[in-house]
């Protein structure tokens, strides 16, 4: 009822989650922020990795399902064994594409593998090679689409969809904003994880051709000085990578200048990320919660004090009204009204943020001990420390509220 309200007063929400390789695992910590902050969402749609975690969420799978299908996607996806069985002569690409196949749909397994029977509108973007343009899919069969959004050129082959060819969306619309405001929404969330920075800092001019064989050997031999010098020479994941930026650049200026987002979130430090870390998922994950659950939470209460402020003028207005009627005194006091709201709010927020911090500490301990099992790497110490950073913040929090 409240989502069939929302669409009547025009207020419906819709979610676009971009493209970004092994960065699009922070929508699955935003995703669960805004689950926490209460924050309900109507339509959700994405390129590229973000298709794939916005068709999960479009699936109504509950959290743990959700992050279990995630976490044994991306252990799969970045392990040395699946990439190595997937390898073929590279005429069309240089992975077969049937390992890639069987991971996406093994994750989108769970639920109804139509479009149209999602639980929460939906719709992805794909690049259709036939046509040269961008295509907006709104049914059609889950899995193909998604797989198609998140094919990238050179890597993967093609999916041919009702007979036309389909690669990964983000080269021509990575920021499908548009598109969401085409289902008649009347706010729009973007989660933005694409690398905003140049991929080259520095390149090392050269003339005439460039062997592969030399790059390989600059690239393994120990001796610096029995090197050929190709060491700023650009790489194919870079070339990649660049198409993809390119065309990420000239979508969101493109969207800055015809659309309005009512929150943009991009989660510090996305960028340093590569397109293949998936092995860094948890800390992927952890660092978006953190960030998108203070974003989202400080938005809804934003809009609630603006409500609250419109509320108080039309009362004043109306009470101004009565006070030259009667003669009488007037009785509300619009400052006030919204005090009262800007202090409830914030101790809600409070008292949201105490039942998050116990639910996320326990998910750090569980974190804790699967390091421990898998023999403690480098980063086994990051859970704790952000654990006792994040008790500092909820002491600190429940301590100075209500200013």
């Amino acid at each position: 009822m409240a989502r069939l309200a929302r669409w009547m007063a025009g207020k419906a929400v819709g979610l676009v989650l971009s493209g970004g390789g092994s960065r699009g695992l922070a929508h699955l910590g935003v995703l669960h922020a805004l689950d926490d902050a209460g924050l309900e969402v109507d339509v959700v749609g994405g390129t590229s990795q973000g298709a794939f975690m916005a068709a999960l969420y479009s699936q109504g799978l509950t959290w743990d399902l959700m992050l279990n299908q995630v976490r044994q996607y991306a252990s799969r996806l970045g392990s040395v064994h699946h990439l190595l069985s997937d390898l073929t002569l590279p005429l069309l690409s240089l992975f077969s594409g049937d390992g890639f196949d069987q991971l996406v749909q093994e994750a989108l397994s769970f639920g109804p593998q139509r479009i149209e029977d999602t639980w929460l509108q939906y719709f992805c973007i794909t690049t259709n090679l036939n046509q040269g343009e961008a295509h907006n899919h709104q049914k059609g069969d889950l899995t193909a689409l998604v797989r198609a959004s998140m094919t990238i050129v050179g890597l993967v082959p093609p999916v041919c969809y009702e007979g036309e060819l389909h690669v990964d969306g983000g080269y021509l619309n990575n920021i499908p904003v548009a598109e969401m405001y085409a289902r008649g929404v009347g706010n729009c969330i973007v989660v933005d994880v694409e690398d905003k920075e140049g991929p080259w800092k520095s390149l090392q001019c050269y003339d005439g051709g460039v062997s592969g064989w030399k790059l390989l050997w600059d690239r393994w031999c120990p001796l610096p000085s029995l090197r050929f010098g190709y060491t700023m020479m650009p790489r194919y994941n870079q070339l990649i990578n660049a198409l993809t930026w390119m065309g990420h650049t000239q979508n969101m200026k493109q969207v800055k200048r015809d659309f309005h987002i009512d929150l943009y979130l991009r989660p510090p430090g996305i960028q340093h990320y590569k397109l293949m870390d998936y092995n860094l998922m948890d800390r992927i994950v952890r660092d978006a919660y953190r960030y998108g659950w203070g974003a989202v939470t400080e938005w809804q209460c934003q809009q609630g004090l603006a409500q609250a402020q419109e509320q108080a003028l039309i009362v004043a207005s109306s009470s101004s009204q009565q006070q030259s009627a009667s003669g009488g005194r007037q009785w509300v006091n619009p400052q006030r009204m919204q005090k009262a709201h800007s202090l409830a709010c914030m101790s809600q927020l409070q008292q949201k943020q105490a039942w998050i911090i116990g639910d996320l500490t326990a998910d750090l301990d569980n974190m804790d001990a699967a390091g421990a099992t898998d023999g403690g790497d480098s980063r086994a110490d990051a859970p704790s420390a952000n654990r006792s950073s994040l008790e500092g913040e909820a002491s600190s929090s429940s301590s100075g509220g209500g200013g």
